[in-house]
């Protein structure tokens, strides 16, 4: 028998009835857009949505999490460099090899480095 259940139907039951805000977003998204065009704009694979859905995920949920703030919620930080960024922003700039074509390059390349509260870099702050 098929399972009729919305994905935000699914996720409260699987919480028991009080899912992460995250977690309500996450299956929003997927209802409306489909697990596939999530995926891809979260880099994650459908699988991976569906255990964090159904609360079976058995890994540390902190990436995910982080990048449905980032990508479906609007998130913001506080930038060392920068001021207020985007979560998205963030991250992207903590992906980034060491660039000197500019200073601004060179100072986050740093920043993301050096103890930032919001660095996910292992070594690089406490990924708040």
């Amino acid at each position: 028998m098929k399972d009729t259940r919305t994905m935000p139907e699914k996720a409260f039951d699987a919480y028991d009835g009080s899912p992460p805000a995250w977690v309500v977003v996450l299956a929003d998204a997927i209802q409306a857009n489909g697990t596939t065009y999530v995926a891809n704009l979260l880099g994650y694979t459908n699988p991976a949505l569906s255990q964090i859905i159904h609360n079976k995920y058995g890994t540390n949920r902190t990436n995910i999490e982080d990048r449905v703030r980032a990508k479906l919620m609007g998130a913001t930080v506080q930038c060392p460099v920068q001021g207020i960024i985007g979560r998205e922003a963030c991250l992207d700039w903590q992906g980034r090899p060491f660039r000197a074509t500019s200073s601004l390059s060179a100072r986050m390349y740093r920043a993301c480095r050096a103890n930032c509260p919001h660095s996910r870099i292992k070594g690089g702050g406490n990924a708040s």
